[in-house]
């Protein structure tokens, strides 16, 4: 079992050594207010404390259960109106979750890298 850390390493905790991080996609803080909804159509609360091309991070009182499908309703820069973006969560924690996003379009796409570029 491997956790990242902060300064983008895993740690294998049975063992206590480290391993350079493994993820595909940069990502970025992005401290956003956003919902999202399950298959029960019912909005929930939520904020995206960091996101990337593959994938956000939601802090939440209300965690999706880990494989459920999402919908994330969040404004992105440079796309006017709120965006819906599909996902399936990865993991989660009582006050929070990972989800993995889906498909994405070229606009929401570019809107991303964008946000990530930014200094």
């Amino acid at each position: 079992m491997r956790r990242a850390t902060r300064d983008s390493e895993s740690v294998n905790p049975n063992q206590g050594e480290t391993a350079p991080e493994s993820r595909r996609y940069a990502r970025k803080a992005f401290n956003h207010p956003l919902e999202f909804e399950l298959t029960d159509g019912r909005r929930r609360p939520g904020v995206c404390t960091n996101i990337s091309l593959g994938g956000l991070h939601v802090d939440t009182a209300e965690p999706a259960p880990f494989d459920a499908s999402v919908i994330i309703f969040v404004q992105l820069p440079g796309i006017e109106g709120i965006t819906a973006l599909p996902g399936i969560v990865r993991w989660t924690r009582p006050d929070s979750m990972g989800v993995q996003l889906g498909l994405l379009g070229a606009r929401v796409t570019n809107a991303i890298v964008r946000l990530l570029t930014e200094s």
